[in-house]
C-alpha cells in the first residue's frame, strides 16, 4: 500500500500525519499480521458455536449465539463484516486540525476509506465513504472526552470479560464447583443482557468502525511495543487538556458547581479486556498526573480525573487481585496462583483520585459493590428498576442505602437537559460529578 507522508490533501484536508510509528503498522497490514489477540474472534463465533458447560458438573450444554437475543447476533454479523474490511486497510494516526471536530485531537485515517455500504443492512448516511475515526469521542450526557471499545462478550467481538454469562447463557460452574469470586448468574436479570452499547446509537456504522479500529490498533501495539501505545495516549490526553470544547463544564456561576477536575470517561462502551491493557492505562494516568504536577500549569490547573466502571471483578478473584494490587490494598480470599498472576501485570497507581474504578453490579436490582469488596477501594454502582426503587424508598433510608447511597439525577433533569452538567449534585447546586470525585457513594443508575 502507498505510504502517507506529511499533510493529507483532498478529502482528508482536515488532518495531518502524526509521526508515531505508522510505518511499522503499515507493514503489518501489508503482511496480513494485524489481528485481534483473542482466541474467540467474531469469525469463529459465527462458525460452529462452541458448546458451553461442564460435563463434570452436569451443566446443560447450550450454544451461545443460538440462545442469545437477536441484537447480539445482529451485532456479531455487523462487526464481522466491518472487521474483515478494516484489517485490509492501512491505519495511520493523524492529528485533526483545531477548527474541525474533535477540536485538535488525534484520529485514525483508514486508507482506502471504508465504503459506506460495506455492511448493506447498516450503511452510513447516504452510503458515503468513511475514512477518519476519532481516537477519543465526546459524550453529550457526560460532557467530557471518552475512550470506547466494542462492548460485549468476546464471542461477538467485544472487550468485556465480565459480560460472560450475562449476554449468553453459560454455566456458572467449573469442574462442578463454583468459580471463586464470581457471582451467581441469572441471564434474565443480567445488566449486560440489556447493554445499551450493543444497540441504539452505538450500533451505527461510524461508532462500530471507530471502536473496532481502536481495538485493533490497541491490540497491535500492546502485543509488540506497549510503550508506543502508552506514550501516544499520554500525548493525546495532553492535547485535549486545554481545549474547553471537550469539557463543556460550568465555570463557577452562582448556584452552579464549578468543575474541580477535568473528567475523562474510560469505556462508555467496552471494558478492560486484559491485565496488560488495564496496566497500560494506569501507566498513562500516572504520567498525565506527573506531567500536570511537574509543569505547574497556569493555563489549566485542574487535574484530569479518569472514571471507569468495570465488571471485570465478576470473572473471579484474579481481576479483583489485580485492582487491589493497583491500589495497594489487600484482599482476604483467593488462590496464590491467581494473586501472583495479577501482581506480575499490575502497575501501582501513584496519585490518589486520578483513576476511579467503580465495580458494576452484575444484575439489575443487585446491591452496588461496597468499597474494597471486590478489589477497588471505590464504591461501585448498580441499576435498580423504578418499582424496586420505590419499594426501597418506602422501606426507609437504611434499606435503600444497602443497595445504593446515591441515585444519579441525570434522568430526573428536564427535557433536553439530561446531562451531568445540568443535573443537581448532592449539595443542591447544578453540575454533578459524583462518579469522578466521590468514591464513597454507591451509585444507582435507574433502569430506564
Amino acid at each position: 500500500m502507498a505510504a502517507v507522508t506529511g499533510h493529507i490533501e483532498g478529502q482528508h484536508d482536515t488532518v495531518e500525519l502524526v509521526p508515531l510509528h505508522n510505518e511499522a503498522h503499515r507493514a503489518a497490514v501489508d503482511a496480513g499480521a494485524l489481528e485481534l489477540p483473542r482466541e474467540a474472534l467474531v469469525a469463529q463465533a459465527l462458525g460452529a458455536p462452541k458448546e458451553e458447560g461442564s460435563e463434570k458438573g452436569g451443566a446443560t450444554k447450550l450454544k451461545p449465539l443460538e440462545t442469545a437475543h437477536a441484537g447480539l447476533v445482529r451485532m456479531a454479523w455487523f462487526r464481522s463484516a466491518l472487521y474483515n474490511e478494516i484489517v485490509k486497510r492501512q491505519i495511520d494516526l493523524v492529528k485533526v486540525k483545531e477548527n474541525a471536530p474533535p477540536y485538535g485531537g488525534y484520529a485514525f485515517l483508514l486508507q482506502p476509506g471504508l465504503d459506506g455500504n460495506t455492511v448493506p443492512w447498516n450503511p452510513t448516511a447516504g452510503g458515503r465513504e468513511r475514512a477518519v475515526f476519532k481516537l477519543f469521542s465526546t459524550n453529550s450526557k457526560m460532557a467530557c472526552p471518552t475512550w470506547d471499545l466494542p462492548a460485549g462478550v468476546y464471542k461477538i467481538g467485544g472487550s468485556c470479560p465480565g459480560a460472560d454469562g450475562g449476554q449468553v447463557i453459560a454455566s456458572t460452574v467449573k469442574g462442578g464447583l463454583p468459580i471463586v469470586g464470581r457471582p451467581e448468574r441469572v441471564l434474565e436479570r443480567a445488566i449486560c443482557n440489556a447493554c445499551y452499547a450493543v444497540g441504539s446509537g452505538y450500533e451505527r456504522f461510524e461508532a462500530q468502525a471507530g471502536e473496532l479500529t481502536r481495538m485493533l490498533w490497541t491490540s497491535y501495539w500492546l502485543g509488540r511495543d506497549p510503550e508506543v501505545w502508552i506514550s501516544t495516549m499520554v500525548a493525546a490526553v495532553k492535547l485535549v487538556v486545554n481545549e474547553a470544547r471537550w469539557w463543556g463544564g460550568p465555570r463557577g456561576k452562582s448556584g452552579i458547581n464549578p468543575l474541580t477536575v477535568l473528567p475523562f470517561r474510560l469505556h462508555s462502551s467496552g471494558d478492560f479486556f486484559s491485565f496488560q491493557y488495564a496496566a497500560a492505562w494506569v501507566e498513562v494516568i500516572n504520567r498525565v498526573r506527573d506531567w500536570q504536577l511537574a509543569e505547574k500549569r497556569t493555563s489549566e490547573t485542574r487535574p484530569v480525573a479518569f472514571w471507569a466502571p468495570t465488571r471485570t471483578w465478576a470473572t473471579g478473584y484474579a481481576w479483583q487481585a489485580f485492582w487491589a494490587a493497583t491500589y495497594g490494598i489487600e484482599l482476604p480470599h483467593g488462590s496464590e496462583r491467581e494473586r501472583e498472576s495479577a501482581l506480575r501485570h499490575a502497575v501501582k497507581l501513584k496519585h490518589s483520585g486520578s483513576l476511579v474504578i467503580r465495580p458494576s453490579a452484575f444484575h439489575f436490582d443487585d446491591p452496588a459493590p461496597k468499597p474494597g469488596e471486590v478489589g477497588s477501594p471505590y464504591a461501585g454502582s448498580t441499576s435498580i428498576y423504578k418499582q424496586r426503587l420505590a419499594e426501597l424508598i418506602e422501606e426507609g433510608e437504611e434499606a435503600l442505602h444497602a443497595y445504593a447511597t446515591y441515585t444519579c439525577p441525570v434522568y430526573a433533569a428536564g427535557k433536553g437537559s439530561k446531562s451531568c452538567n445540568a443535573a443537581p449534585a448532592p449539595n443542591g447546586k447544578i453540575g454533578c460529578r459524583v462518579c469522578w470525585v466521590d468514591g464513597k457513594q454507591t451509585v444507582n443508575y435507574v433502569a430506564h
